[in-house]
């Protein structure tokens, strides 16, 4: 399959856009290639069936059978995160099978329903961010990546500091744009830009080489 260079270190990540952009997409290629690389994966999403991801899995042109046993979907249990990361704690001996696993987990979901409704007098900023420190934690702990996959309305929205998604995350990385690009904030490293392209044979995303990025650009 169409390798991305994108490594996703222990911590919490986050993966932004519009609707229909391409995010569930670039999630599951994700997933594909680190259960490829015997990482654990748990996709998990409130947005699409069982049915659904299966069936973006098997239109992917690469033979899965080698990652079946890295890789698990549910779409089962409730959001909000805040529910999820007790579910974790609950399974974390299955969802991580022992300290330094490199385990991959991959949510997917509206914001709102990812954090849960607002209490009285509570702040957005202050819960997301509760919220976000709780899951980069649990990665910590655990020496996993959490990957959050949310919805922007705009991409201006996507850009947005204004919630506390992004205060507690190791990276952040926006799909947008025509032609569609990859914009990476890291911690870390510089940021970058990785300019992609669908291909429609084998369902995968590619990064285009660097000719093809230049007349992109």
């Amino acid at each position: 399959m169409n390798q991305l260079p994108i490594n996703l270190k222990p911590g919490l990540h986050i993966l932004s856009g519009k609707p229909k952009v391409g995010k569930t997409r670039l999630a599951l290629q994700i997933a594909v290639q680190a259960a490829c690389d015997r990482r654990q994966t748990l996709y998990w999403t409130g947005e699409d069936r069982q049915e659904s991801v299966e069936g973006h899995l098997q239109s992917f042109s690469a033979p899965l059978h080698p990652v079946l046993d890295f890789f698990h979907v549910n779409t089962n249990h409730p959001y909000p995160v805040s529910l999820i990361h007790q579910w974790l704690i609950a399974n974390s001996e299955a969802v991580f099978p022992g300290v330094g696993s490199g385990a991959l987990i991959i949510l997917e979901g509206r914001l709102p329903e990812l954090c849960g409704p607002l209490g009285e007098g509570e702040n957005a900023y202050a819960r997301d961010y509760c919220v976000m420190s709780g899951l980069k934690a649990l990665a910590d702990q655990h020496s996993a990546a959490i990957l959050l996959v949310r919805n922007a309305l705009s991409e201006a929205a996507a850009l947005s500091g204004s919630d506390g998604v992004q205060g507690a995350c190791e990276s952040y990385m926006i799909l947008q744009g025509t032609p569609p690009h990859l914009h990476i904030c890291s911690r870390d490293e510089r940021d970058q830009n990785l300019f992609l392209e669908f291909d429609e044979e084998v369902c995968q995303w590619r990064t285009l080489p660097p000719q093809e990025e230049k007349a992109a650009a």
